[in-house]
């Protein structure tokens, strides 16, 4: 099992900013996971956009190296003005797309100079910003035009995750420690969702994994009224047989980070086409094919938000998840089909109670499904000897049973 090294013991916060936070002071993050050099300046950008700019602020940056940021556009005095609601919106949005109008301008400018002797102040401003860039001005400028991007802030998204997230980190991360996984990689919904249990993308994704019905599918029932993507604890198991399999595939975390998002076969195609061996020479090699924006800041956004879960009382100067007890639960299986509100009657449940540990029954609740054969219901861990004379004297309603895996086959 990979485990984290002893916490040191805890120092007055003032001696360590937030960005020392990156250097991780109190040993809080397993070793697999230390920030690397080349990763530094890409890592500390994605921890900014986490940490400190909130959802109202927009930061226009290059895309190819994300840390080098043109400009913050803080729309938060129009969304926060008494005009209404659209207007404001729409105000809002103009400012913004005006804001990297002028940006692109100014770049423009740069990559059609012949000297750089005389420059405006804000052509100075982005001449010295760039000047890491290797290569001649004039196509270090002309790159920089073609990839201006706009980052909206996720300080408040992962504030929220903190508090959603506090119920099932550490049950999440026990079945990451029983299969042997470093316990770190539990984090990663942070990216995925936010945290956000009730999370849904617009290509089918659902869930805090963020998982698609392709492979939520081939381990865990989806139906018109259960989606068991949507259950925290069930869909950590698929996210662990991912991990796994990755890892074994590409030998290395930062590449099975990555490819959670890119996929191993598609990591394997870019490390090909790039001629690299590695993520940090993958990513430096420019992007290719499918390999983008996404694909290339991965796995530096895990170690941001990694880092940042790990010292967010500090960074917060408060304990967000303090009210959150985490969820201590109890697994049975149904012998035979049920019907929801049925079950809740057997198990002596609110509908709300039930749905804080089953959130894959959202639908079905609803709708008072039949529940099938072998489903597994999980419970809170006080409420199982209440239940004990009914798996024990009644095995034709349920059965113990544990967070197991049931891989689908065909034929």
């Amino acid at each position: 099992m990979h485990a984290s090294k002893p916490e040191a013991s805890v120092p007055n916060t003032a001696y360590f900013s937030n960005n020392d936070v990156l250097t991780d002071p109190l040993n809080r993050i397993s070793s697999e996971f230390k920030i690397s050099a080349n990763l530094q300046k890409r890592t500390a950008f994605w921890f900014d956009i986490y940490t400190k700019y909130g959802s109202q602020e927009h930061i226009i940056h290059h895309s190819r190296y994300p840390w080098i940021v043109y400009k913050v556009i803080d729309v938060s005095p129009i969304l926060n003005s008494g005009e209404h609601r659209w207007t404001k919106h729409h105000k809002a949005e103009k400012a913004v797309i005006n804001s990297r109008k002028i940006v692109s301008a100014v770049l423009r400018r740069l990559a059609n100079k012949k000297n750089y002797r005389i420059l405006s102040k804000e052509e100075r401003e982005y001449f010295n910003l760039l000047s890491q860039v290797k290569g001649s001005r004039h196509k270090v400028f002309k790159e920089a035009y073609n990839n201006v991007r706009i980052q909206l802030g996720q300080k408040d998204f992962f504030r929220s995750g903190l508090v959603s997230g506090a119920r099932y980190l550490s049950a999440i991360e026990k079945e990451f420690a029983d299969n042997n996984l470093p316990t770190d990689l539990s984090r990663l919904p942070f990216v995925e969702s936010s945290f956000n249990i009730k999370a849904q993308s617009k290509v089918g994704a659902s869930g805090v994994w963020q998982l698609m019905p392709s492979v939520g599918n081939y381990y865990l029932l989806i139906n018109d009224h259960i989606d068991e993507r949507n259950s925290p604890l069930k869909a950590s198991l698929v996210a662990i047989e991912l991990f796994k399999r990755n890892y074994r595939s590409l030998r290395s975390w930062p590449l099975t980070v990555t490819a959670y998002n890119h996929g191993a076969t598609g990591v394997h195609r870019a490390l090909r086409a790039a001629k690299a061996t590695n993520l940090s020479s993958l990513i430096n090699s420019g992007h290719r094919g499918s390999f983008r924006f996404a694909s290339a800041n991965f796995f530096s956004s895990f170690l941001a938000v990694l880092h940042a879960e790990k010292y967010n009382r500090e960074i917060f100067q408060v304990d967000l998840s303090a009210s959150i007890p985490p969820i201590k639960y109890h697994i049975i299986a149904l012998q035979k089909p049920m019907r929801a509100r049925s079950l809740l009657a057997q198990v002596g449940m609110s509908s709300d109670r039930l749905l804080e540990y089953n959130l894959d029954l959202n639908k079905a609740l609803s709708s008072n499904a039949l529940l099938p054969r072998g489903y597994r219901l999980i419970l809170p861990a006080d409420i199982r000897a209440l239940l004990k004379k009914n798996i024990t004297n009644s095995t034709d309603r349920f059965r113990d049973a544990s967070l197991t895996l049931k891989v689908k086959t065909s034929g």
